[in-house]
């Protein structure tokens, strides 16, 4: 699936992230994946739910979320070549 997250990963997402607001830690994520899987099995497993779900926790912890996107797919305007971002909520 190329490193897609599937509806179980989203899940194991959120119990991480509220495991860290519960000990006060940031949550550090690393994104390098063209999105979620967009099989019909993943969303018989409620794929959507748990994306909204993840969403939300995002929005809801009290810790800093640090996001750092990496990878072909983001490039440097101005000279082509791979780039990285970097998040802080």
């Amino acid at each position: 699936n190329f490193g897609m997250a599937r509806p179980e990963g989203y899940r194991k997402a959120i119990r991480l992230m509220q495991l860290a607001d519960r000990f006060n830690l940031p949550v550090v994520t690393l994104v390098d994946t063209p999105g979620a899987y967009p099989g019909k099995g993943a969303e018989e497993r409620g794929q959507s739910e748990a994306i909204a779900r993840s969403t939300e926790t995002c929005l809801r912890i009290g810790v800093p979320l640090v996001s750092a996107r990496t990878g072909l797919p983001l490039r440097d305007s101005l000279s082509n070549r791979p780039a990285t971002s970097w998040s802080v909520t």
